[in-house]
């Protein structure tokens, strides 16, 4: 079971934690894998689905995000817009067995300019997005969402509203 969970905190930070299981058949499985990594300036993805047709979407977000300024921040909604064709695209050029497997992307990022509201602290943004089209689906702030076959189990979404 794959689990990835990301919200917006308090104080302008963003959040994502995921297990570390891959499986493989019935009752082959093994603890081993990140599946939340850092992408660009203030914003990190998470996956679930296929491992291989995974850090391929991953890379190509890193990718998408590479800036030769150090600096720079990125939009974590123009990203999301922006990018989404990208994976689509991964998705319907992968191999069969990849895309039975399933894909989804959980990406969080902080705005570099904007605030919450009145509030000194920064905008954050979570979605979540779910091939074949890898649609945005945004949170509201103070939500969290989750991606993967532990989403689908009531018990364990209910403890996150």
């Amino acid at each position: 079971m794959t689990w990835v969970i990301g919200g917006i905190a308090p104080f302008g930070y963003g959040v994502g934690i995921s297990d570390i299981r891959i499986s493989w058949g019935k009752n082959d499985f093994k603890d081993c894998l990140q599946k939340v990594y850092p992408v660009g300036n203030f914003i990190i993805a998470g996956f679930s689905g296929s491992v291989d047709l995974a850090f391929l979407i991953i890379e190509d977000l890193k990718h998408f995000l590479i800036s030769d300024n150090p600096n720079e921040a990125w939009i974590p909604e123009w990203v999301a817009i922006k990018w989404r064709r990208r994976a689509r695209r991964i998705f319907k050029t992968a191999p069969a067995e990849q895309q039975k497997l399933g894909s989804s992307v959980l990406m969080i990022g902080i705005h570099p300019n904007q605030n919450e509201g009145e509030s000194p602290w920064p905008k954050g943004t979570a979605c979540s997005f779910k091939a074949p089209n890898f649609e945005a689906m945004f949170t509201k702030r103070g939500e969290f969402i989750s991606i993967g076959s532990g989403s689908t189990v009531k018990d364990y979404v209910s403890m996150l509203t």
